[in-house]
């Protein structure tokens, strides 16, 4: 067969001899890694271990003092014991929400959702509310 300039098969010479092949050129994109992490929240100071601390230490001390105190009057040692009580509740709460602010915080900057830890921190919120109340109410019960 012969080939003619006007065959459908052209075959393209380079210059330095042999058949050029056309090459094409595509833009590589790098792909993007996804690095998965699991952090943990974990702050300079542990406001979380500090309000446990003081909630048993509230709580140890309002069930010891009636009985330490046996020169006094029982009523009120009660008294007094169940103040500090609620108390220790009100501080252990408030620094728990200190602490679940931080960490919302947190979780925000990562990126991550903040349901849990919002709603965590609306119940602590209110558990402080109600226990202020209560101990308001008994403060003022006896004036």
């Amino acid at each position: 067969m012969d080939s003619s300039p006007d065959s459908d098969q052209t075959i393209k010479q380079s210059p330095w001899g042999g058949n050029a092949v056309q090459a094409q050129i595509q833009p590589q994109v790098p792909q993007q890694q996804v690095i998965i992490i699991q952090a943990k929240y974990q702050p300079d100071v542990n406001l979380r271990t500090w309000s446990i601390v003081i909630l048993l230490c509230g709580v140890v001390i309002s069930f010891a003092l009636p009985f330490i105190g046996l020169e006094t009057d029982m009523y009120e040692l009660f008294e007094i014991s169940s103040y500090l009580c609620c108390s220790s509740f009100i501080v252990a709460f408030i620094l728990d929400a200190v602490y679940l602010k931080g960490k919302s915080d947190w979780e925000t900057s990562m990126g991550l959702s903040t349901n849990g830890t919002t709603f965590s921190l609306v119940v602590t919120i209110l558990f402080a509310i109600i226990f202020l109340a209560i101990l308001v109410f008994n403060l003022l019960a006896y004036y």
